[in-house]
């Protein structure tokens, strides 16, 4: 794997640590990111605890019923994942079908743009795609 100086090289890591011990860089490191800024509740993230984060588990476990919801889930989702510095904008498009939230999330960061799919459920966050 090229390093990537720009983006750095990381333990490649979803939801849970890479059991492998893979590392990642590049667009695929930034999808992780991007995961990770989602996923974890504010406070948790191992190497960052002071970055902004969210659960987006929460928004499908309180109830999404108008489309004020959408904007707020998307306005907070687009606002953690630019908390991480490595990333310059992002943009999520949420849609909710009355039991899964899928986020698209589409970022630019200093060496190109990134995209991430997520379904989210008040368990699970799957990844549906990422490059």
């Amino acid at each position: 794997m090229a390093d990537d100086p720009q983006y750095g090289v990381d333990w490649s890591c979803t939801t849970g640590l890479d059991p492998l011990g893979r590392l990642a860089s590049g667009s695929t490191l930034m999808a992780q990111v991007c995961l990770r800024q989602l996923y974890c509740r504010n406070g948790r993230l191992w190497k960052a605890p002071n970055r902004v984060t969210l659960d987006v588990r929460d928004f499908v476990g309180q109830g999404i019923v108008a489309a004020r919801d959408i904007q707020r889930i998307q306005a907070q989702c687009e606002a953690a994942i630019v908390a991480d510095e490595r990333i310059l904008r992002a943009t999520v498009l949420a849609t909710f079908d009355g039991r899964v939230l899928t986020l698209q999330c589409t970022g630019m960061g200093s060496q190109g743009p990134f995209t991430l799919v997520l379904a989210v459920t008040a368990v699970t966050v799957d990844i549906l795609r990422q490059n």
